[in-house]
């Protein structure tokens, strides 16, 4: 337990936070759901999961999503340029 909270309480509004940050992105480059699924190799169903939060990104598919957006992993933990995150301090 940390800070009053279960563990898994935690994780998961982590995946809705890194789901959130991933539909963001998807919707400011124009990208479908559809589109992006394809060019990661993921049934649309998978992606409109985890950007709901309801499955975890797996590092190779978060590896992916950098090479085809252009950002640093770090974007989907909101981290800003420093490297500092602005929700969680483990």
């Amino acid at each position: 337990m940390q800070n009053g909270k279960r563990e898994g309480d935690q994780t998961c509004s982590i995946d809705r936070y890194v789901g959130s940050r991933l539909r963001a992105l998807r919707t400011s480059r124009r990208h479908s759901i559809l589109r992006l699924a394809k060019l990661m190799g993921l049934p649309p169903f998978d992606l409109a999961r985890i950007e709901s939060g309801t499955r975890r990104l797996s590092i190779p598919e978060l590896w992916t999503l950098t090479r085809i957006y252009d950002v640093e992993p770090r974007y989907f933990f909101g981290a800003d340029r420093r490297g500092e995150h602005k929700l969680w301090n483990y």
